[in-house]
This record gives structure tokens, C-alpha cells and sequence, in this order.
């Protein structure tokens, strides 16, 4: 009787993400390290992306489906619905201490942008317009089954 809850997020904003977490550390993680270039590492992260996307389509029921933009925007209604599609507590009390376990000091710095808020549509910012149109590119199908779609 197991239940899967599928968190997707913006593929532009995760490659943002993941430039500049490397680009901190001076590593590279996320797969970069086995890439020999850009659209290499954007192949790779696609496969996983498909892998995510196809377990969402065969598995998936409805309310399994959670945007972390939905997530970071609202976050008691996010987890409310998450909760109750999943038959488990929802209630305010159970949501305060959900959210007060998330604000965990030992997961403080490890973020890239300022605040959970400003990491949603860095990609605008953040990837320069040749990188942008390889992402739109490589995960474009991607984006639109996601719900991501105009949204560029």
C-alpha cells in the first residue's frame, strides 16, 4: 500500500541551482564531473529527468504531483494537500511542526540564492541567454508535461 508523492521543480531554476552550487564549492556535482561538456551534462540530467517524469506517469495518482514552487509559495496548503492525498494528519498542528522541522539549522547555507522565494525563475538572472536556450532546448517537452510551460 505504498504511496509516492513525485516533487518536481523548475528544470531552469535546478540548473541555475546547480551552476552555482558548484561554482561555490569549485566541484562538480549533480553529474557535472561526468560530463565532458554542457550539453553532455544536460543529456545526463535529462535521462534523469525522464526517469522522473515516467514513474510519475506510471505510479502517479491524483494529488502526487507537487511543484516546489507551489511548495515554497504556500507551503500549508502545499503540504495540507500532500497530506491528506496521502490519508495522514493535516492538521495545523502537525503542518507548524513540519515547518519548523524544515528550518533545520544544520540545512541553513546550503542553498545558492538568498531565500527559498528567490530561487524560483533565477533562471532568468542567473543563466546567460546561449545556456537558457540549451535548457529550453534539452527539457522543453519536459517543461511543458510538468506544467512549465509559458512560463519562459
Amino acid at each position: 500500500a505504498a504511496r509516492e508523492v513525485f516533487l518536481v521543480r523548475d528544470f531552469r531554476d535546478m540548473v541555475a541551482s546547480m551552476r552555482a552550487y558548484n561554482a561555490r564549492k569549485g566541484s562538480g556535482d549533480f553529474g557535472r564531473d561526468l560530463a565532458g561538456s554542457d550539453d553532455a551534462w544536460l543529456a545526463y540530467l535529462r535521462q534523469n529527468f525522464l526517469v522522473l517524469r515516467n514513474a510519475w506517469r506510471s505510479r502517479g495518482e491524483p494529488g502526487s504531483l507537487i511543484r516546489y514552487e507551489d511548495l515554497i509559495r504556500d507551503p500549508t496548503a502545499s503540504l495540507q494537500s500532500i497530506l491528506s492525498s496521502l490519508d495522514l494528519d493535516g492538521s495545523p498542528n502537525t503542518i507548524a511542526l513540519m515547518l519548523a522541522a524544515a528550518d533545520a539549522p544544520e540545512l541553513r547555507g546550503h542553498g545558492t540564492a538568498s531565500s527559498p522565494s528567490d530561487s524560483i525563475g533565477r533562471w532568468r538572472r542567473d543563466l546567460p541567454p546561449e545556456v537558457i536556450s540549451a535548457v529550453e532546448q534539452a527539457f522543453g517537452d519536459l517543461l511543458d508535461d510538468f506544467g512549465y510551460a509559458g512560463t519562459g
